[in-house]
């Protein structure tokens, strides 16, 4: 879930994804990385503090900074919101593409079993037809 983020966010920064988990705090590399967990929890909220900064091998403490770090900007900087707003519709759409493909994965087994039924249905009208006709031959 998160390398997804971190993907589409080190793409659009111009920024190497293996960068983002060195421990500098170069500024272009410390706001994308603060970017993607900011996302990771906003897109993610059942994920912990500690699951978001593990991604990064750091502390939870972090995480929660970098999460209220991007907000107050957002909340402040027009320019940085309307660029966060960009990231968001990118990120929305994978997302979604992610739900569609993993309803399709777990439709796949269902339809199997429907396979299987129907061909159980197939072999009960076959029986039934045997039925029938025994029954005529006995009437």
């Amino acid at each position: 879930m998160i390398s997804r983020i971190e993907n589409i966010i080190c793409l659009s920064e111009g920024v190497n994804p293996v960068d983002i988990h060195c421990k500098s705090r170069l500024n272009g590399l410390k706001e994308t990385r603060q970017i993607i967990m900011y996302f990771a929890k906003r897109l993610y909220p059942a994920k912990t503090w500690a699951e978001i900064s593990a991604y990064f091998d750091l502390d939870h403490a972090t995480a929660m900074h970098a999460y209220h770090t991007i907000q107050n900007i957002i909340d402040t900087d027009k320019v940085f919101r309307e660029k966060m707003n960009n990231h968001n519709k990118r990120l929305k759409s994978i997302k979604i593409d992610k739900l569609l493909n993993d309803a399709t994965i777990n439709f796949q087994p269902l339809e199997f079993e429907v396979m299987k039924l129907e061909s159980k249905i197939n072999e009960l009208k076959a029986k039934i037809e045997l039925i029938k006709i025994e029954i005529s031959e006995i009437i």
